[in-house]
């Protein structure tokens, strides 16, 4: 038996050798056809013009055929979206510079903080292709300069003010956080970044164009980053916008299941220390009109409509409040817990947690406020908190020696098989590498499949599954007389592999 064991470890490792020497064989005749690749390139560079568009360029040569086109590969931090453009040549060319003019104002608005990889892969009429080095192009709202603060996981950025009010600034998210974390019972993780602009024109231009007017802070959780306005160190948004932004940063940094919108909204209110009065009289007629929101309709998104809006981050607040009123700190805080798991719905952390499920609570809520019941005394019974996850690995055992010996069979084979694989995929890097060489030779950066997070201060990325935007509802006191409040936006570049962007395209020949 040890003769026949060590027969087998030879024979692998013969494997593995000649494996190796085939695959240092073709990695050279590789770099060596690499060499003659008639395609460089140089000039490559790229141009913000913040919250308006990217100018991306670079200049190609082929000594043996003309330029077809060139393909511009985008890939973004925030969600590993990535996506492909296009520029085709004029005419025929051996010199040839290609451009691409990436607009911002439309439905698919890059965000400040957001990390963009970028390459081009150029081709020539023999179909040949040359791909560039790989670049990386950190969006910032560079209009302005700005200053910066850090303490622990968190950086404040002002400007046009003195250093005495970014450190008051940090004050108050140091307090904020502090307050956070008591409610929550967990706070940040990852590094965020705060961006405090001084009015509120400047900040309305860096956001999205469909952001409605009444916003008076933005949260990116798949960014670590929120921005509002403050005028001075006595603005109120400073104690209203600010920690309801920082609570969906602290919330989602935890969070990896599923939360309903009204339940994420409803803890930023519920965290913020300053409310404005509008809001809680506006609760207070919905009460009297008898004309509460179902909970249901607010699972997903907001109305559109801008006092159905209001009212729903209201009642959102509201609802949570009775949940802390009547459940207690503990078991929110366990809540909280709870929705890290993406094997749960949350509705069975809900059940779990707290005993009943959301149309429960919904109806509970209801009748403490003396409004009409939405389930039936049969409903409310309570819950026995033994939800079934939605998915569990598979288990199984060997009951016998077959079953053992079909084990140590593949786990055989797996040992042959895989370093087997493990060569092919090396040679595969190798060439891919290789193809990456500039015409002097010098190796080029391949392109990452992962992208590194550049931020003013080393961090360590773990985005958040579907990054959304959060605002704050109201502006000074809600300018408006009937309402009007921020919507969540939804854009493709978000969702979607390879969104559509408007863009224009330039070539011209040397």
């Amino acid at each position: 038996m040890r003769q026949r064991h060590v027969s087998h470890v030879l024979a692998t490792l013969s494997i593995l050798l000649t494996l190796c020497f085939f695959s240092s064989v073709l990695s050279s005749k590789v770099s060596a056809h690499i060499v003659d690749d008639p395609i460089s390139d140089s000039a490559q560079s790229s141009t913000l013009q913040f919250p308006k568009a990217i100018d991306f360029q670079i200049h190609a040569h082929d000594t043996q055929s003309p330029l077809e086109y060139a393909t511009l590969h985008l890939l973004f931090n925030h969600n590993d979206s990535s996506e492909e453009t296009h520029v085709v040549t004029p005419g025929e060319a051996n010199d040839v510079t290609f451009r691409w003019h990436d607009d911002f104002t439309n439905s698919h608005f890059t965000p400040a903080s957001t990390m963009i990889t970028y390459y081009w892969v150029i081709t020539d009429q023999a179909d040949r292709k040359h791909t560039s080095s790989s670049q990386n192009l950190q969006i910032v709202d560079n209009r302005f300069q700005w200053q910066h603060l850090t303490q622990g996981l968190y950086q404040v950025n002002w400007y046009n003010r003195p250093t005495d009010f970014g450190q008051v600034v940090l004050k108050q998210v140091t307090n904020s956080l502090k307050h956070i974390s008591s409610n929550l019972g967990t706070g940040l993780h990852q590094p965020i970044n705060l961006w405090v602009y001084q009015n509120t024109d400047d900040f309305h231009s860096a956001l999205p164009p469909q952001v409605s007017e009444w916003v008076g802070g933005i949260a990116f959780p798949g960014l670590n980053q929120a921005s509002i306005t403050a005028s001075g160190t006595n603005d109120k948004t400073l104690s209203r916008d600010l920690p309801h932004e920082l609570t969906h940063l602290v919330l989602h940094q935890k969070a990896r299941g599923d939360i309903p919108t009204w339940f994420d909204e409803g803890l930023a209110v519920y965290d913020q220390v300053y409310h404005e009065p509008q809001m809680t009289n506006q609760f207070s007629q919905m009460i009297t009109q008898h004309s509460l929101l179902r909970i249901p309709d607010l699972e997903t998104s907001f109305p559109k409509d801008d006092d159905k809006a209001y009212d729903a981050y209201s009642e959102s607040w509201h609802l949570v409040s009775y949940m802390y009123s009547t459940f207690g700190l503990k078991k929110m805080e366990s809540l909280v817990q709870a929705i890290h798991s993406i094997d749960f719905t949350f509705d069975m952390n809900l059940q779990q947690v707290l005993g009943w499920n959301t149309a429960q609570i919904e109806n509970k809520w209801r009748l403490s406020l003396n409004q009409s019941a939405t389930l039936s005394a049969r409903e409310m019974v309570p819950l026995t908190p033994t939800p079934t996850p939605i998915s569990m690995p598979a288990t199984s055992q060997a009951t016998s020696s077959d079953g053992t010996e079909s084990y140590l069979l593949v786990g055989g084979i797996s040992l042959i098989v895989l370093p087997i694989i493990g060569c092919i995929l090396l040679l595969i890097y190798v060439g891919r590498k290789s193809r990456k060489a500039s015409s002097n030779g010098t190796p080029n950066t391949p392109f990452p499949s992962s992208v590194p997070e550049t931020t003013p201060y080393p961090i360590q990325p773990e985005f958040y599954m579907v990054p959304e935007t959060y605002t704050t509802p109201g502006l000074q006191e809600r300018a408006h007389p009937q309402g009007g409040t921020p919507i969540p936006v939804d854009y493709p570049w978000q969702h979607s592999a390879n969104p559509v962007r408007g863009g224009t395209s330039h070539t011209s020949e040397e």
